[in-house]
């Protein structure tokens, strides 16, 4: 008889709860999302830890506290001020997008304490995470049995069934178009982070890992594009051979494309299968499709035009408009970036407290000084702190197309950052 030890168990409960909480997945016959789910165990977990153990609040975690107290507040002003009493903000920004992520994030943290001994490990493990959706992903494309099986295990929205009846775009387990190929995005930054800090023998491994996730990402969605260029700008920007380094990944790239077209150019079928998956990817910045067929391509002009306007009133950009969405459920005035949601629905001075209170989060994690330790040197301080930055940028990039946030990076770093500083834990009955 197989014997699985307890140890190993714990070890595959951890990348499950890892997996199942950045992947938000509807499950049949589950009455809400994993995400959810987990967050409800983290909540009673958090609640378990704090009757066995003090709580330690450090001095720089006050502001981020602080400032998510003023969102709130500010959240009930411009609702009151203006009459409108709706609570989707406070409901989908601040509980889905904060709170859910912060408690889940807790239990993943706390469940993986023996197995994650720093930001390094930690990002290591977001990373495993990443390439098992891409490949999920890249697999359920090409192969319509695997697909069959992805897709029916899930309840998927039918605006996501209607995209993938074309056959076009990629779609793992709760993964999302736009906001799967976000994922990968960040997890993109992570790779380059791990290549530029690993040894010579690993590297390949990481430049097949990025690979791997770029044709992913791009198969969700063109998005993905932006994780790519800021990925490689952050390789340029941190790497000490950058123009080695850019050439050997381009060249790889190349190979890779290379062999592709060298397939389906042998195997016509093949091509003209995934024809429109190839011309969808090639128009992002075009704008022939719409002159010739009247209808909009998601490119950038098209965003910058339908998306965002100027506010006709004044008080807008003081208190805004008290409204996140309309009565049928659709984002207020029709408009998708989280800039344009958020001036909206509580003015400028509610972006300001919003954002600030990223920052903040950011700010905790930032590695001030030397750590002793084998893994800890000024170089790799300085690169991780400014694989912060690039994840801070990323995501304010992100804020330009959708409502999407990366609380759930930012807060898993910071339970593992209070675990690692606090190894004595009482685990009681969690």
């Amino acid at each position: 008889m197989l014997k699985i030890s307890k140890r190993k168990i714990q070890y595959n409960l951890f990348y499950i709860l890892l997996f199942f909480s950045i992947y938000n997945t509807k499950f049949h016959g589950l009455p809400i999302s994993t995400a959810n789910v987990i967050a409800i165990m983290g909540i009673v977990a958090f609640l378990l830890y704090v009757l066995n153990n003090k709580i330690v609040i450090y001095k720089n975690m006050l502001s981020a506290i602080v400032l998510f107290g003023l969102l709130i507040i500010w959240n009930f002003i411009t609702i009151i001020l203006n009459s409108t009493y709706q609570i989707t903000f406070l409901i989908y920004e601040i509980g889905v997008g904060i709170i859910v992520p912060f408690f889940g994030t807790f239990l993943v943290s706390f469940c993986g304490r023996e197995y994650t001994k720093g930001y390094r490990n930690a990002i290591q493990n977001i990373l495993r995470v990443v390439e098992i959706q891409s490949v999920i992903t890249i697999t359920s494309f090409f192969f319509g049995k695997i697909q069959t099986i992805i897709y029916s295990v899930q309840d998927l929205p039918d605006k996501v069934k209607n995209s993938l009846e074309g056959g076009i775009r990629a779609y793992g387990l709760g993964s999302g178009f736009d906001l799967g190929s976000f994922v990968i995005s960040y997890s993109l930054l992570i790779t380059v982070y791990l290549y530029l800090t690993c040894s010579k023998k690993e590297r390949n491994k990481y430049i097949i890992a990025y690979l791997i996730q770029a044709f992913a990402g791009l198969l969700m969605a063109r998005s993905a594009a932006v994780g790519i260029v800021l990925s490689l700008v952050f390789l340029v920007y941190t790497s000490k051979g950058a123009k080695r380094t850019i050439f050997f990944v381009i060249k790889v790239t190349a190979i890779v494309m290379a062999v592709c077209w060298e397939v389906m150019t042998f195997l016509p079928e093949l091509l003209n299968k995934y024809r429109s998956t190839i011309i969808w990817l090639t128009e992002f910045l075009m704008m022939d499709r719409i002159a010739a067929t009247g209808k909009t391509t998601n490119t950038l002009t098209v965003l910058f035009h339908e998306m965002y306007f100027v506010p006709e009133h004044f008080k807008t950009w003081i208190i805004g408009d008290g409204l996140f969405t309309t009565v049928t459920g659709n984002p207020y005035m029709n408009t998708d970036p989280f800039y344009m949601r958020a001036l909206l629905f509580f003015g400028l001075p509610g972006v300001v407290i919003f954002l600030l209170f990223v920052f903040s989060i950011v700010s905790r994690l930032i590695i001030k000084k030397n750590i002793k330790g084998k893994d800890n040197n000024e170089y790799e301080i300085k690169l991780f702190n400014d694989l912060l930055t690039f994840i801070l940028l990323l995501n304010l990039i992100i804020y330009i197309k959708l409502d999407s946030h990366c609380f759930w990076l930012l807060f898993y770093l910071m339970w593992v950052q209070y675990f690692n500083t606090n190894r004595r834990v009482k685990v009681g009955k969690i």
